[in-house]
């Protein structure tokens, strides 16, 4: 979530200090959810949202790629299961 976030920071044209200041944050827990050290608020995230003018759904991968991520291609699905 923190690389998006500063993907579209950058690309929307904010400098770390600015975007830091419009969000009411110091620039070191801006630069702490942007390398992922610290959680991302949700209080923030909705903010960082609204000034980035994006959706919330953006820094949330789709379904079927956290299922991709979850389960080792190699995996066998009926080894997986409960008996």
């Amino acid at each position: 979530m923190g690389n998006k976030i500063a993907e579209i920071r950058t690309s929307a044209g904010f400098t770390n200090e600015e975007f830091a200041s419009r969000l009411g944050i110091s620039l070191e827990v801006l630069d702490q959810y942007e390398t992922g050290k610290i959680r991302v608020r949700p209080s923030h995230l909705t903010r960082i949202a609204l000034l980035l003018r994006v959706s919330l759904a953006i820094f949330f991968p789709a379904p079927e790629q956290v299922d991709q991520q979850a389960v080792p291609a190699d995996s066998d699905p009926q080894r997986n299961t409960l008996e």
